[in-house]
């Protein structure tokens, strides 16, 4: 009877420390998940602000296009105005 009460005791202490294991892992899995959301949120935000960045470059590239156009045709008015008329 005692080996038996024994063996019990040894189920009974390996099932509290194999709880507190579980109770560690859980607590692991809840800490990684928190973790993972705010990467997520963060990689969102980051994928925003990379498409405004694109946004602007693609203003930017527009912008300059625009002006080296205009500055072209100012070029050529300008030197229109300025030229000697033939004889």
């Amino acid at each position: 009877m005692a080996k038996l009460q024994e063996i019990f005791r040894m189920i009974s202490s390996n099932s509290r420390d194999l709880e507190g294991v579980v109770n560690e892992v859980r607590e692991s899995v809840q800490t990684s998940n928190g973790s993972v959301s705010d990467l997520s949120a963060l990689t969102e935000e980051l994928s925003a602000t990379m498409q405004d960045i694109s946004d602007n470059a693609s203003r930017i590239n527009e912008n300059t296009e625009s002006v080296a156009v205009k500055s072209s045709q100012l070029q050529r008015k300008r030197l229109k105005s300025i030229s000697i008329p033939k004889k």
